[in-house]
């Protein structure tokens, strides 16, 4: 029982680090934005259309339209006359992928030393947990009952069940 609880907590803990970790790993950016004033002039463009759309249906009279369409130029001559070149290198999170790929099942593991129990895991324990009066005579007494019944009415799936189990947990 030790092993399946020692191999699913492994696989629960790389389960977790690799969710953490692919993120990480695939968030190198590679954009070059070689000529931002031509994103600027499409992004304008698509706007005066706009505007002149909601012009056309009526949503906008003449004065509004002329404020909006100035403001939209006057932050377009803001954008271009700035001289703001954006570029966006690649970047590498494999130092905290590695990081954390060591540290968190270090300290997991850490953890479950320091505050776990391992009584939980053990069914022999279980067993003692839940008979704490009884002794072992007493338990193989009743194992021994349990087996002359079943010579008697073999059909009972349970009663083998338990007989299994047992035997499995007295040896």
């Amino acid at each position: 029982m030790m092993v399946v609880f020692v191999v699913a907590a492994v696989g629960l803990t790389i389960l977790a680090v690799g969710l953490v970790l692919v993120p990480i790993l695939r968030s190198s950016v590679n954009i070059e934005v070689s000529d931002n004033k031509r994103v600027n002039v499409a992004v304008f463009k698509q706007q005066l259309a706009e505007l002149e759309g909601d012009r056309d249906v009526g949503s906008l009279d003449a004065q509004q339209y002329l404020v909006a369409k100035q403001d939209l130029e006057r932050g377009l001559l803001d954008d271009l006359g700035s001289g703001r070149h954006w570029e966006v290198g690649p970047k590498s999170g494999r130092w905290l992928a590695g990081l954390l790929g060591v540290y968190v099942p270090v300290l997991t593991a850490g953890i479950y030393l320091a505050v776990g129990d391992y009584s939980y895991v053990n069914p022999s324990n279980a067993v003692n947990a839940s008979t704490p009066n009884m002794r072992s005579a007493d338990i193989a007494n009743m194992v021994e009952q349990l087996a002359v019944r079943l010579q008697s009415n073999p059909d009972d799936v349970q009663g083998w069940v338990m007989l299994g189990r047992s035997a499995g947990v007295l040896g």
